[in-house]
């Protein structure tokens, strides 16, 4: 899932990435589904950062349009 937002270092709208270890996901869904899921909102709510720069996506506001 990606998510437009600006990024204050790259000074540019820029799409957040949530990068998922789908190994670990698949493994942790073997063993239960509650594990499986709770790595999921994991990598949602922690791991979502600037495709670029890497920015942590807490850090970056809402996307600003341009006024030409």
């Amino acid at each position: 899932m990606a998510d437009l937002r600006y990024c204050p270092q790259c000074q540019q709208n820029r799409y957040c990435d949530m990068k998922i270890n789908w190994i670990i996901f698949i493994i942790l869904l073997i063993l239960g589904i509650v594990l499986g899921v709770i790595y999921l909102l994991y990598c949602y709510l922690k791991k979502q950062k600037c495709a670029v720069c890497g920015t942590d996506a807490n850090l970056m506001e809402p996307p600003h349009m341009n006024n030409n």
